[in-house]
């Protein structure tokens, strides 16, 4: 055998072995953001189906209604169950995992609902493009294309400065408007009564 051979098959194993481990990654990484987003439209729905809070008592409307801290609790336990429910059946999720992302997907939340409505819907397009890529890219026979990827990953970057823009327009306009008796706390978790 030719030793040139020997080096070429070498060189190859190793070309294939790094493209592999590259492409198990970035699919990784893609389907921990897949989660997330599915997770993002579930609480979309949810907050979206609003009518059914007519059948609550009107005590637990009141708390509903007025504490803020209630809300939001119950906003993160229906993204914990969200992810749960909606996740990769075949993938064993610790408690902490899946607390993590609850987290995360509660902070996507909490920088959504400070967006501009303008900024928000922007978000939203951009969330449900990197859905779909995610989902196109997952059931595709060729999953080493690096454009969609790259795409992708574009995507997410851009959101995620959408966000923080939108976020620091809003908390500027508010702290403009509100000076004297601007609490942090209060505005990340404030009602609004519209």
């Amino acid at each position: 055998m030719d030793e040139t051979n020997i080096i070429d098959t070498s060189n190859n194993f190793k070309t294939t072995l790094s493209d592999r481990l590259f492409s198990e990654r970035r699919i990784e990484r893609l389907n921990k953001f897949n989660d997330i987003a599915r997770a993002v439209f579930v609480l979309l729905l949810v907050i979206s189906s609003n009518f059914v809070t007519s059948t609550f008592n009107c005590d637990l409307l009141h708390q509903f209604y007025n504490n803020p801290y209630v809300t939001h609790a119950f906003v993160i336990a229906i993204i914990f169950f969200s992810i749960n429910i909606l996740g990769n059946p075949n993938k064993d999720e610790t408690f902490n995992n899946v607390m993590y992302k609850s987290l995360y997907v509660y902070l996507v939340y909490l920088l959504l609902t400070k967006q501009s409505p303008g900024l928000f819907l922007i978000s939203v397009i951009l969330i449900v493009s990197i859905f779909l890529l995610t989902y196109y890219f997952n059931n595709k026979d060729e999953k080493n294309d690096l454009i969609l990827d790259n795409t992708n990953y574009y995507l997410e970057i851009i959101l995620f400065v959408v966000l923080l823009y939108g976020f620091y327009f809003s908390i500027t306009k508010e702290y403009s408007q509100n000076k004297d008796n601007f609490n942090f706390f209060n505005y990340l978790f404030k009602i609004y009564k519209c």
